[in-house]
């Protein structure tokens, strides 16, 4: 079935993430958030416009209020802010799956993001990005007094 598609401009990694979940082009389920908030963002198509060549394509699924025909541009800041909400829907995926985790040695840890990476659909050129990813938002975290890693027992 043809679909009308946007781009957005997301990482590699994020994009393959999405096409292994959502398909191709990216199609999110109609009552999701992301669907919701990818509607608000659409807006009618100027005459002459045109979708940058590279980029994520995501179907544009059909409303009861806007039909897709007409309604089917996203302009650079609306566009900016979709790719944001892809990728932060990554995020919130890989943190759930990879906290439980954070307690093993770095060389295990690093062998079970490969794994995750491999397991969501993200070659292994990309691994490292994933990879560094991970240990900034681990480490931000940190920076604010939560520790993601136990905290050793002293021994009374």
């Amino acid at each position: 079935m043809d679909y009308i598609t946007v781009t957005l401009p997301v990482p590699a990694y994020v994009q393959q993430w999405a096409e292994h979940h959502f398909g191709r082009p990216v199609r999110f389920p109609n009552r999701s958030a992301e669907n919701a908030t990818l509607h608000d963002l659409l807006r009618l198509r100027p005459p002459g416009a045109r979708d940058p060549a590279a980029g994520m394509q995501v179907a544009v699924t059909a409303s009861a209020l806007r039909s897709p025909l007409y309604y089917n541009w996203l302009p650079k800041p609306a566009r900016i802010e979709a790719a944001r909400m892809v990728d932060r829907l990554f995020l919130r995926a890989m943190w759930c799956d990879l906290l439980p985790v954070t307690a093993l040695p770095r060389g295990r840890l690093n062998e079970t993001i490969d794994a995750w990476c491999a397991e969501h659909g993200i070659t292994l050129d990309n691994r490292e990005a994933v990879r560094q990813r991970f240990y900034r938002l681990r480490r931000d975290f940190a920076a604010h007094g939560v520790p993601l890693k136990p905290i050793k027992k002293i021994k009374s």
